[in-house]
């Protein structure tokens, strides 16, 4: 989170978690137990391709490749 936190900084764009990343830095009970392999993020819709730049710069990938997967996260 620190990194992803880190690499929108220059934009001063600060992402809300989603769900397990939300759980476990929010301290919630339901992150008890939960393992996770990604990071689900918001940012204003209007940002999206801005702050995906330099996430990759960064080194993040994103793992939804396909063009169905691609609409429904930026809808």
């Amino acid at each position: 989170v620190e990194a992803i936190r880190a690499a929108l900084a220059p934009l001063d764009l600060r992402p809300v978690l989603l769900k397990g990343a939300a759980y476990l830095v929010s301290g919630a009970a339901a992150a008890s137990g939960r393992t996770f392999d990604d990071v689900d993020l918001l940012v204003p819709k209007d940002r999206i391709a801005e702050g995906e730049a330099h996430l990759m710069m960064a080194g993040w990938v994103s793992t939804h490749l396909t063009p169905y997967d691609q609409r429904y996260y930026r809808e």
